[in-house]
């Protein structure tokens, strides 16, 4: 009987303490998120960005500043794409770079992945042709959320975007290969 009451007591005990990481770890994210929106604004306000009312994923707004039109048919699903980009995060911090010589190919655009965020591929589709240039502007909930998101080659580490953080990609549309046709 004395065994059952300390294994209650230390279970007991276990579980105030995990609540009581939970409720920091909580306050922690709320203050981070609290944190990203402020910077969104005052990045938004400086920059003069202006969404349309139909910038939204899932109700959430982003930001599409149109540089250069493309054309031809817009991106399908499992088309794969062929951009430059350079991504950064609001404080100007670039996580992430094509370069101007070395393009990427985002595989079948319309599959999520978790290196590519999820809103540029929705972005890609809704707003973006070959030859497209814009500065798209990606809330965290669009990107990669409370989890952040670290970039590795090889299994070196390259740059890290911290959970909550506002993403900014400087990106064009060099080439759109339709399912099916050989990417060279």
């Amino acid at each position: 009987m004395k065994m059952q009451k300390s294994y209650l007591f230390s279970l007991l005990a276990l579980i105030v303490i995990l609540g009581g990481l939970a409720a920091c770890s909580s306050n922690d994210a709320a203050q981070k998120r609290d944190l990203e929106i402020a910077n969104l604004a005052r990045y938004v306000k400086e920059n003069n960005l202006v969404a349309l009312p139909t910038d939204t994923i899932g109700g959430v707004k982003y930001y599409f500043t149109e540089q250069q039109a493309g054309h031809g048919d817009s991106i399908r699903y499992k088309d794969n794409v062929m951009v430059y980009y350079s991504a950064h995060l609001v404080d100007g911090t670039i996580f992430s770079s094509t370069g101007v010589y070395d393009p990427l190919v985002i595989y079948e655009a319309l599959n999520y992945s978790s290196q590519v965020p999820n809103g540029l591929i929705e972005i890609l589709h809704r707003r973006m042709k070959t030859g497209s240039k814009a500065r798209i502007v990606i809330p965290s909930s669009l990107a990669w959320s409370m989890n952040g998101h670290t970039i590795s080659s090889y299994g070196l580490f390259l740059a890290s975007v911290p959970a909550y953080s506002t993403v900014i990609y400087d990106i064009e549309v060099y080439r759109v290969y339709r399912e099916g046709e050989l990417v060279n």
